[in-house]
């Protein structure tokens, strides 16, 4: 699917070694006529987090690694968990599979949009324009939301996904254009796959700037993540509050 929104929200992102190597494409990659300057310096930073995101599940392993992290940024700067008002992260999460799938059925013939539709059942699909737009202002709703917690807080940390690293699943079968999956584990409990590895993604197609860093590895030796989310046009800002929390972890 393409169009404006579509491209804010998919977007591969750099995949870097270390944040010296982020700032050296930043300049190739960021609108020169945004003046930058340093945010962080001579205070303690203002964090905000969640380790759920609006209910979502979480590895007692990714849940222990992440309140250890808490702990060790803790000793420096101020930390705060987020209040249910402060973002609606079940909305932004609606918002991206209405404006996916409506971009998916502007590309399709009619006719096999009502086979997914009517067919197939596929409750996703949705080429209604008058829905569209109402979801692109549910988006904008998101987006001010963010912005509004950036003025309190100079970043905000989740985790990345529900587990630590895990194989991605290949669909076990598909209905049209509809990809399904066996469900996923965790902790042994049964949950969707894509709320378990894309849920915790998906609130910020907002197209905010967002860094995955490690915090740590699981008794197996897997990865375990969270991403760190600042405010628009703050990319250096957020590489510099990266450098911060990765010099008290040593992650």
């Amino acid at each position: 699917p393409m169009g404006s929104t579509l491209s804010r929200m998919l977007r591969i992102g750099l995949q870097a070694r270390t944040l010296d190597d982020i700032q050296t494409v930043l300049p190739v990659v960021l609108d020169k006529n945004v003046t930058c300057k340093d945010e962080t310096a001579g205070h303690p930073l203002r964090i905000a987090w969640s380790d759920d995101c609006g209910d979502l599940p979480l590895s007692a392993a990714t849940k222990k690694c992440f309140a250890s992290f808490r702990q060790n940024v803790a000793i420096e700067h101020a930390l705060d968990p987020m209040q249910t008002h402060d973002f609606d992260f079940d909305l932004a999460r609606r918002c991206f599979i209405k404006l996916f799938y409506g971009a998916l059925a502007a590309t399709l013939p009619p006719p096999v949009v009502l086979i997914e539709k009517y067919i197939l059942r596929n409750r996703f699909l949705n080429s209604r324009l008058k829905d569209y737009l109402q979801a692109e202002n549910e988006l904008a709703a998101c987006a001010r939301q963010l912005e509004e917690l950036f003025d309190r807080f100079d970043c905000l940390i989740v985790p990345v996904t529900a587990t630590p690293a895990f194989l991605h699943q290949k669909p076990d079968k598909t209905r049209g254009v509809q990809p399904i999956y066996t469900s996923f584990l965790v902790d042994g409990k049964k949950t969707s796959y894509a709320t378990a590895n894309l849920g915790y993604t998906t609130p910020f197609c907002t197209a905010h700037p967002v860094i995955a860093m490690p915090i740590g590895k699981s008794e197996e030796g897997l990865p375990i993540g969270v991403q760190v989310v600042c405010g628009y046009h703050r990319e250096h800002k957020l590489l510099a509050v990266v450098r911060q929390l990765q010099a008290l972890t040593g992650s």
